[in-house]
């Protein structure tokens, strides 16, 4: 089963929402100092669920490691106290689990659990450890379910709907043939409910592998008067007594159904009957789920996420029904049909369609341009319903890549917690527009350089307990990491309110690394000093630790968001804070930009960062502090000549030129082209490793006439 390669990487998928749903709900009952029951039960919820998973696939480390988690939770839900430490041990179990996913996604069975981790929970769970207890109800609630953990959690699933029951069978001692008085029995019971599991399991039962005693675990469907009933009717059953087993979301005690061996106590058949009914509980909001390595595509195929792992074994669907439960199920199957509207699809196979639509982008533009050269009337019409559906097309697997950045923002409660008990400095991380959403693609470059970011703020930024009270700050700083849009543009804040960027210390050193001489160092204005942080290699660390001294911070951020086409600011207040933005596209893939001649040569220019193309004459330029400046609606534009940027040779001064007015967030300025030759719609594609580091190119696309046309990163490229 471990090997069964078709399901492991939805395995992986599903398992990595799991825990990140996990490590979620431990932040909140440490934030909250406490657990409430809602918290408990999604938390219990979701180990249940992946212990479930785990062993419908036969990882057995994986299984015991949240069997384990489930008894600490299962011991905190019935109303026991909480263990001391118990948000230190949940973030324990999931950095284990974690590990032992990542082994699975590896080709590996998840490997052995940790002895002592195991420890840990058990402590936790055991009657008289230390901060914790089980009544005697928990105690007995072992008994009354399977000893396999296939069978148990085949159990488990149905008890999170309601309760079940258990029929216990003893046969008469002269019977010959076990195996097959017990078959009959549990065929005559099919008839009734539905059976989930037997003890003992799988061909122990057929063969008759116990002694006089056997056990099934049925659904709700039938009375226990009923099961009773239905066993006592085969040959050679001595005596059936069913008891129920209470739903995983009921925390009441269990009917006193544990004996010693194989055999739970008798209950009389008309005191269970007498017994009042168990309504099934509504059991608690599945955990939070964040996609990792698969799109959530919405589409109109009712196909459930979970269908594709195979069901737990020994689970058989009942033979007959009430008339109620008929209706029961046809209300659920409906609701089920109505909710599961999602389709889960591999990242490679969305990547794939992509590439597949910038070509039909190429191909469109082509024949839009073979249309207009012929002049066929009927040529036009074609074309012009094939750009529509490709248009619309392209804009609906654009917006299937489309993820919420709280997929990477989730990710960092953590981290900064972790970094508060390292560095001994209390700190409160706030997360803003965790809807907004950005291509996955670039989602998933932008993620580690954030760490950088946050890292940063935590170590450099935030003071030390004892210098925030000597400033009156609160004691608490606080870390905030906001996203935003900005028309195609995602716009990523991560700022603090720390001590801010200290110039004098970027000066010093400047000094002490040798890039500048003191006399420099001095020189330099606030704006010069405090850009040194952007070389390579910097650090105003004296020393290199776990956290900071390498130099690589700032640095790969400003990196990384060239290279996915975008751009990094950062201001800073002295004693206030320090505020840096990263500006993002919102995709990659394909775009509209205007097709602009300077000389012999032709670029393209994103038209997302064009506000407006104004056509002048030389003289209508004038000489400011800044170089050239065009007078625009009474403002002061400065200009720049895209030949000047690019090194290119002009034979002679232009005579009519346009001017496209940039923008990149509050920052303006004009470009100058020789003209503007139109607009056009280009697939994007990178520009390779040997190009990548050229500064004011954010890639290349191939035009409908076969050329290679570079497009322009204006913002780099004006330095925006």
């Amino acid at each position: 089963m471990a090997g069964t390669q078709e399901y492991r990487a939805l395995f992986v998928s599903e398992a990595q929402e799991i825990l990140q749903a996990l490590s979620d709900g431990a932040l909140s009952w440490e934030k909250s100092g406490g657990g409430g029951a809602t918290l408990i039960n999604d938390l219990f919820r979701g180990a249940h669920t992946l212990k479930g998973m785990s062993a419908t696939m036969g990882f057995d480390g994986l299984t015991r490691v949240c069997h384990t988690l489930e008894d600490a939770l299962d011991s905190v839900r019935a109303g026991g106290p909480e263990p001391l430490g118990i948000s230190d041990l949940l973030l324990a179990s999931v950095d284990a689990m974690t590990r032992m996913v990542e082994n699975v996604a590896g080709g590996g069975d998840s490997g052995a659990a940790d002895p002592g981790l195991l420890a840990r929970l058990e402590a936790a769970a055991r009657p008289g450890s230390p901060g914790n207890a089980l009544d005697s109800a928990d105690a007995a609630k072992s008994e009354a379910l399977p000893e396999d953990q296939r069978s148990r959690s085949a159990v488990d699933e149905a008890r999170a709907r309601g309760p079940v029951r258990m029929l216990t069978v003893r046969l008469e001692e002269t019977c010959a043939f076990k195996g097959v008085r017990a078959l009959l029995v549990r065929k005559a019971v099919e008839r009734v409910a539905g059976v989930l599991a037997t003890r003992p399991a799988g061909d122990a039962f057929e063969a008759g592998a116990f002694a006089d005693t056997f056990s099934l675990w049925t659904g709700p469907e039938a009375g226990l008067p009923d099961l009773e009933k239905a066993a006592l009717k085969v040959l050679e059953v001595a005596e059936a007594t069913a008891v129920s087993v209470a739903p995983l979301t009921d925390a009441s005690a269990l009917p006193p159904a544990a004996a010693a061996g194989n055999e739970p106590a008798a209950v009389p058949p008309a005191k269970a009957e007498e017994a009042p009914a168990i309504a099934p509980a509504a059991p608690p909001s599945p955990p939070k789920v964040v996609p990792t390595q698969a799109t959530l595509v919405t589409t109109d195929i009712a196909a459930r996420e979970t269908a594709a792992v195979p069901a737990a074994a020994g689970v058989s669907k009942p033979a007959t029904f009430s008339e109620e439960e008929d209706a029961t199920e046809g209300q659920a199957s409906s609701a089920s049909q109505r909710l599961s509207q999602t389709l889960r699809v591999s990242v490679e196979r969305m990547d794939k369609v992509l590439d597949l639509v910038g070509e039909l982008v190429t191909a469109k533009i082509r024949l839009s341009q073979i249309a207009r050269a012929t002049k066929n009337k009927e040529l036009d019409e074609t074309v012009a319903g094939f750009d529509h559906i490709v248009t619309e097309l392209q804009e609906e697997v654009t917006a299937a890549r489309m993820v919420p950045v709280d997929q990477i923002f989730s990710r960092y409660p953590r981290l900064i917690r972790d970094l508060s008990r390292e560095l001994g400095k209390p700190m409160d991380l706030v997360l803003e527009g965790r809807e907004i959403e950005l291509d996955r693609s670039i989602l998933e470059e932008i993620g580690e350089a954030l760490v950088h970011l946050l890292r940063n703020a935590a170590d450099h930024g935030v003071e030390s307990t004892q210098e925030r009270t000597a400033a009156g700050k609160p004691v608490v700083a606080t870390i905030r990491v906001s996203a935003r849009r900005d028309k195609n543009h995602v716009v990523i804040v991560v700022e603090d309110d720390g001590r801010g960027i200290d110039t004098q210390r970027i000066r010093a050193a400047a000094v002490r690394k040798g890039l500048l001489s003191e006399a420099a160092a001095t020189a330099l204005s606030e704006e010069e000093a405090m850009a040194l942080i952007l070389r390579p290699g910097f650090s105003t660390a004296s020393k290199v630790t776990t956290l900071s001294g390498r130099g690589v911070g700032i640095d790969a951020v400003r990196a990384k968001a060239e290279a996915l086409g975008g751009s990094l600011r950062f201001e800073s207040l002295p004693g206030r804070g320090s505020r840096f933005r990263v500006r993002l596209p919102l995709s990659l893939a394909i775009i509209q930009a205007l097709r602009v001649r300077v000389g012999a040569e032709e670029y393209l220019a994103p038209v997302a960062n064009v506000a407006e193309a104004v056509e002048c004459a030389p003289g209508e330029l004038e000489m400011g502090p800044e170089g050239r400046v065009l007078r625009l609606r009474e403002a002061a534009l400065t200009v720049v000549p895209l030949d000047g940027l690019l090194g290119q040779a002009r034979p002679g001064e232009p005579g009519l030129f346009t001017v496209l007015v940039v923008e990149a967030g509050d920052r303006r300025k004009g470009l100058i082209v020789d003209e503007v030759l139109g607009q056009e719609e280009v697939a994007v594609k990178n520009l390779g490793r040997h190009l990548k580091p050229v500064r004011g190119f954010g890639g290349v696309t191939i035009l409908g006439d076969g050329s290679v046309c570079l497009i322009l990163d204006l913002p780099a490229l004006l330095e925006l």
